[in-house]
C-alpha cells in the first residue's frame, strides 16, 4: 500500500512539473511574439527622424476606431514585410485629428474631441494639458510644429462664435491662441496635408483649391501647386531634414473616386516639382501615417479604396528612396546617431544634436539668431492673436493663469 501511495505521488508531482514547464514554454512564447498592429486609415501619427514614427488609434477595415498606440523603429533596418514594431501606452481613441511633434522631439501632441494630450517619449505617459469645447471639431485637420516658438499650428482647428474656423495655435505647456488673420479666404476644407519647411520658415499647406504657404510674418500666400496633381485630399505630405525636398503622396482623387499612388518631390531651393513612379494599384493609398528618415520616404496604413469603400492594401509599409527615385522594399536606418528632429504636423526636421568643437561658434551663431527670431515672433504673435481665456462658469481654466511662470510675450499680461 506505501509503495502504491508512493508511486502515484511521484507521479502526481512528476504532471505538476510537466504542466508547469508546458505553461511556462506557452507563456514565453506567447510573450515573444512580435507586436503586429491593426492596419489602419487616417490614424494621428508623427515622427522623429531616425528614431521612431509614432502612430495613434484611426479607423480599422470595419469603420471602428482602433485601441492601439505604437511606433515604428527607424533607428535599425527592416523589410517592409517585417517592420519594427514596438506597443506604446494606449492614447486617446479617434480617427483623423491633429498630432505633431514637439521642437525638442520630446513630446507627442495630439487634439482629440477637444482634449490636447501629450505623449512624453522619455517617461512613455500620456498627459491631458487643457480641454475645450472650442476645439472639437478637429476631424480631418493636421499640425505642424514652428521649431522657433515651439508653437502648433492647426488651420481651421479653433470654431468662432459664427460658425467658422480660424488657426488654431498651442503652446504645448498649455495654452492656445486662435489667429484673427482675415486674409485667409479659402474654402474650409478638411483632410488636407501639412508641413513645416524650414528652409521656406513657414507651414506649407495643400487642399482641392491649391498649395498655399503660412507664417506668422507673412501671413498666407499662393505657391506652385504639383503639375498633373489628381488627388483632391487625404494626401501625406512631409519635409526633409534640411528642407530641402517635400514629399507629397497618395490622396483621394475627386474626380477618379479612388485612392492614387502618385508621388511628388519638391526641390525647395529651385521651387521645382518632379514626379515618381506610381505604386502599383494594390499600393495606391489615402490617408497613410508618413515620414522621412535617412533620405527615405515611408508609408504605413491607409487604403486603396474610395471614401465608402475600404480595402486594404497589400503591404502596410512602403519605402520610397529619395536617393534612387525608387520604390523598395527595405528600409535602411541612418549608419550613426541622427543629427535631426523631425516635427511632423505633420512633419519636419531639425537640429538638435551637440555641436562639436570645431562648429561652436557657427552653431552658437544660428541658435542666437534663431532665439531672437523665436522672441520677435514670439512677441508678433501676442499682438496678432488673441489669447483664450476661459473661467470657471464656463467648466474650463484660465490657462496662462494657471501658468504663472509663463512668458509675458505668449500670455500677455495677466
Amino acid at each position: 500500500m506505501r509503495r502504491h501511495s508512493t508511486f502515484w505521488g511521484v507521479s502526481l508531482r512528476l504532471i505538476y512539473i510537466t504542466s508547469a514547464i508546458l505553461s511556462l514554454s506557452t507563456h514565453l512564447y506567447t510573450h515573444a511574439q512580435p507586436y503586429q498592429p491593426v492596419l489602419t486609415v487616417q490614424p494621428g501619427n508623427a515622427f522623429v527622424e531616425g528614431k521612431g514614427l509614432y502612430i495613434l488609434s484611426g479607423g480599422d477595415t470595419r469603420g471602428l476606431i482602433a485601441a492601439q498606440t505604437f511606433m515604428i523603429d527607424l533607428s535599425v533596418s527592416w523589410n517592409t514585410m517585417s517592420p519594427a514594431y514596438k506597443s506604446l501606452p494606449l492614447g486617446p481613441g479617434s480617427n483623423w485629428f491633429p498630432s505633431a511633434m514637439s521642437a525638442d522631439g520630446q513630446r507627442w501632441f495630439v487634439l482629440v474631441n477637444g482634449g490636447a494630450y501629450v505623449f512624453d517619449i522619455r517617461s512613455s505617459k500620456w498627459t491631458q494639458v487643457f480641454n475645450s469645447p472650442d476645439l472639437k471639431g478637429q476631424f480631418g485637420l493636421g499640425a505642424a510644429t514652428d521649431p522657433e516658438t515651439g508653437m502648433v499650428f492647426i488651420p481651421f482647428g479653433f470654431k468662432k462664435p459664427d460658425g467658422t474656423f480660424n488657426m488654431l495655435i498651442v503652446d504645448l505647456n498649455g495654452s492656445y491662441r486662435s489667429d484673427n488673420d482675415d486674409l485667409f479666404k479659402l474654402p474650409q476644407t478638411r483632410m488636407y496635408a501639412l508641413t513645416w519647411n524650414s528652409l521656406l520658415k513657414s507651414l506649407l499647406f495643400l487642399n482641392e483649391s491649391g498649395m498655399f504657404t503660412y507664417s506668422l510674418m507673412g501671413g498666407w500666400k499662393n505657391f506652385n501647386s504639383p503639375p498633373g496633381l489628381t488627388a483632391t485630399s487625404s494626401y501625406c505630405m512631409v519635409s526633409s531634414s534640411s528642407g530641402a525636398k517635400v514629399v507629397l503622396f497618395g490622396g483621394y482623387s475627386k474626380s477618379l473616386n479612388a485612392s492614387v499612388g502618385d508621388i511628388f518631390i519638391l526641390d525647395v531651393p529651385t521651387l521645382t516639382w518632379k514626379k515618381g513612379p506610381v505604386t502599383p494599384p494594390r499600393d495606391v493609398r489615402r490617408s497613410p501615417a508618413c515620414a522621412i528618415s535617412n533620405n527615405q520616404f515611408i508609408v504605413w496604413g491607409g487604403d486603396t479604396g474610395n471614401i465608402n469603400t475600404v480595402v486594404p492594401p497589400d503591404n502596410m509599409m512602403l519605402v520610397y528612396s529619395l536617393k534612387t527615385d525608387s520604390w523598395t522594399s527595405e528600409y535602411t536606418a541612418p549608419s550613426s546617431n541622427p543629427t535631426h528632429t523631425s516635427l511632423p504636423g505633420n512633419d519636419t526636421a531639425y537640429p538638435t544634436s551637440t555641436p562639436s568643437s570645431t562648429s561652436t561658434a557657427s552653431s552658437e551663431n544660428t541658435s542666437g539668431r534663431r532665439e531672437a527670431t523665436g522672441a520677435m515672433q514670439r512677441a508678433y504673435l501676442s499682438r496678432k492673436t488673441k489669447h483664450v481665456h476661459w473661467d470657471s462658469t464656463l467648466s474650463v481654466f484660465n490657462i496662462c493663469k494657471a501658468q504663472k511662470s509663463r512668458d509675458a510675450s505668449i500670455c500677455g499680461d495677466n
